[in-house]
């Protein structure tokens, strides 16, 4: 279930990055083309959003931090 997770984690920053860069793009002053740039901001979102949400679940997790305190749970 964790993959799915951060599967649906990158395809919502995908969507919203590139919604975002192709609003606020102005085609006429730029030197690129809006396919090409939001093709590389959709391949940036989705990693981002990925590897955050799978970083996150990996590193943060109980089992990892338990170093952190002498009790089996969180104090917080």
């Amino acid at each position: 279930m964790g993959l799915k997770k951060d599967l649906l984690n990158g395809m919502i920053s995908l969507i919203i990055s590139v919604v975002v860069t192709v609003a606020m793009a102005d085609e006429e002053t730029e030197s690129y083309s809006l396919s090409e740039i939001a093709l590389a901001v959709a391949l940036s979102g989705f990693l981002s959003g990925f590897f955050t949400s799978y970083f996150y679940t990996e590193w943060y997790s109980p089992t990892y931090l338990s170093f952190l305190w002498s009790s089996p749970t969180p104090a917080w």
